[in-house]
């Protein structure tokens, strides 16, 4: 059914099969009309806003996710709940295309899309070399010391440290390996 996702285990694959629907002929031509143009027309790398409908992240993924990573059903849940609490915003990171139009980025993005049932916008670029797959999100997770640190807060470490101990507390997994 899931051609192009290659879910990583047998959990995920269950988590994913069910978000797929039926959409109708009309939708579909509308859908690949949009996507197709700009393909086509891209000359260089061309970015806009795009609403992306649960109807066309499904087209996007049976269409044009050829090569990607293993999907992670968790990431997908999370940007879902995102979704379904009008958390995502817009920002630089969304959808790429490369200029033979195979999406080289925003899978997980557009699957929760799907999981949500709500559409999204998206800065959709077009006309990416196929080449960048390889080094696109390829750099380290951002951090909370990172997050504490761009927001001008002194001791980020410190600050990051312990609110990682109180979260432990409040979930009852706090580890000692001393007194």
């Amino acid at each position: 059914m899931i051609n192009s996702v290659q879910p990583n285990t047998a959990t995920d694959k269950n988590a994913i099969a069910p978000l797929f629907s039926a959409v109708s002929l009309s939708e579909v031509k509308r859908i690949k009309a949009i996507l197709d143009d700009r393909i086509k027309k891209s000359r260089g790398l061309q970015s806009e806003v795009i609403h992306i409908t649960p109807a066309m992240a499904e087209y996007i993924i049976k269409n044009h996710n050829k090569r990607n990573r293993n999907v992670r059903s968790q990431r997908v849940n999370e940007y879902a709940r995102s979704i379904k609490d009008g958390r995502m915003r817009l920002v630089s990171q969304g959808l790429s295309f490369s200029k033979e139009g195979i999406l080289n980025n925003g899978q997980h993005r557009l699957l929760a899309v799907i999981k949500a049932g709500v559409g999204c916008d998206f800065y959709v670029t077009f006309g990416e070399d196929a080449d960048v797959f390889d080094v696109t999100d390829t750099g380290g997770v951002r951090t909370a010391k990172d997050a504490l640190n761009v927001a001008g807060r002194a001791n980020a470490t410190c600050l990051a440290a312990t609110a990682r101990i109180l979260i432990n507390i409040a979930r009852g997994s706090l580890v000692s390996n001393g007194a």
